[in-house]
């Protein structure tokens, strides 16, 4: 009976822990982990959360922080850029797109969501052949720029060696587009002797997390034309594929690919990626 009632009233404890978390000021839904947001110091310590990383709770909800899932509320700084160097794409039968940087502009959207504007990649060339890659060789030759939104969003990936999950970023082309590049860029001569472009997802490892910080890194990884990971944890696969049509459309071939590269992924005030509280 003893054990009874203890098990009880940390239950009870549990629950209005998380029903105090619930009502903290935000904008945003608070979602299961991993998710994005703001651990912002309170003027009384009456915050669910100890620190300042917003990671361990305080039990009796007299913390100095407390948890605001998503971006700032009422519209704040949420915007961010990312640039993956070099940014190499690689097929199941060897074939490459090397791009020396792959940039993109996009902004934070809800605790887990993001809409990306921009994709971009620098000085492109296709492999066998070398063949430079552009949207519009005549004005910016080796540019591959795309202004069709794509969506992302946050998860548990595979990897991790020790009991605190790795967070991963997918990105994925916005329904109801397929692809990720709008118009599809060309490789060859003027007129493009190969029309280029992707389908499916690729997802990429969130470093610097559990604090607040002004910037993230992204880490894509792939063995053989192979994303690693494919899918977050307990979900499907969603495989990245590569498309490409010899001019004028003559036929279409499609092959597994992976993307490789890492960089910076700078946001326009201090966020949190949260993938981890106790």
């Amino acid at each position: 009976m003893k054990n009874f009632r203890a098990l009880w009233v940390g239950m009870a404890a549990a629950l209005a822990l998380s029903l105090a978390y619930a009502s903290a000021a935000s904008a945003y839904e608070v979602t299961a982990l991993p998710e994005l947001g703001r651990c912002v110091l309170q003027t009384e310590h009456k915050g669910g959360f100890k620190y300042k990383n917003c990671v361990k709770h305080s039990a009796s909800h007299l913390g100095a922080y407390e948890w605001e899932p998503g971006p700032k509320e009422g519209g704040g700084k949420f915007k961010f850029t990312a640039a993956v160097t070099p940014g190499v794409l690689e097929t199941a039968t060897g074939r490459k797109l090397n791009c020396s940087q792959l940039g993109v502009v996009g902004e934070w959207t809800g605790g887990k969501t993001a809409k990306i504007s921009i994709l971009e990649g620098v000085s492109c060339n296709f492999n066998p052949g070398g063949k430079v890659c552009s949207t519009n060789p005549i004005v910016s030759e080796g540019i591959i720029k795309s202004e069709q939104p794509l969506e992302a969003e946050l998860g548990f990936i595979p990897g991790s060696k020790t009991a605190a999950k790795w967070v991963g970023l997918d990105l994925k082309p916005e329904a109801p587009a397929t692809t990720f590049w709008l118009p599809p860029f060309t490789c060859g001569e003027a007129k493009g002797e190969l029309i280029v472009n992707f389908e499916g997802s690729v997802i990429g490892r969130v470093l610097r997390t559990n604090k607040m910080v002004a910037e993230f890194e992204y880490r894509l990884k792939q063995e053989k034309g192979k994303q690693i990971p494919e899918a977050f944890i307990g979900e499907e696969p969603d495989v990245l594929t590569l498309t490409i049509s010899p001019f004028p459309f003559s036929t279409t071939e499609s092959e597994t690919a992976g993307l490789e590269g890492k960089g910076p992924i700078a946001i326009e005030e201090p966020l949190e990626i949260k993938g981890k509280q106790s």
